[in-house]
C-alpha cells in the first residue's frame, strides 16, 4: 500500500512539473509586464516604456526558455520497453498504449 501511495505522489509531481513548464511563458510575460510597469511609474513614462520594453523583454525571455520547454514537453511522450511493455521515460509506472 505504501508503494502505491508513493507512485501516486510521483505521478502528481510529474504532472505538476509539466503544468508549470506549460504555463512558464505566461508567467514570464506577466512578470515582465509588472516589472516594466513599476519602472515606468518610477520614471513617470508609463505608456512609452512599458509597451516597448515589455515586448522586448518577453521576446528575449521566450527565446531563452523555448528550448527547455520544448525538450521537457517532448520528453513527456518518450517511451522505452520494459518486459514487452512500453513505458514513459519520465513516469515508469505509466504504461504507454497506442490506439
Amino acid at each position: 500500500m505504501l508503494e502505491h501511495d508513493f507512485n501516486d505522489e510521483n505521478i502528481e509531481t510529474y504532472y505538476q512539473k509539466m503544468l508549470v513548464f506549460a504555463l512558464l511563458p505566461i508567467i514570464l510575460a506577466f512578470a515582465a509586464l509588472i516589472i516594466w510597469f513599476f519602472i515606468g511609474c518610477i520614471k513617470n513614462q508609463i505608456a512609452s516604456i512599458t509597451i516597448q520594453k515589455t515586448i522586448s523583454t518577453v521576446v528575449v525571455l521566450f527565446f531563452l526558455v523555448h528550448p527547455t520547454i520544448t525538450k521537457i514537453m517532448f520528453s513527456a511522450f518518450s517511451c522505452f520497453d520494459v518486459e514487452d511493455e512500453s513505458r514513459l521515460v519520465g513516469q515508469i509506472s505509466s504504461i504507454m498504449t497506442l490506439q
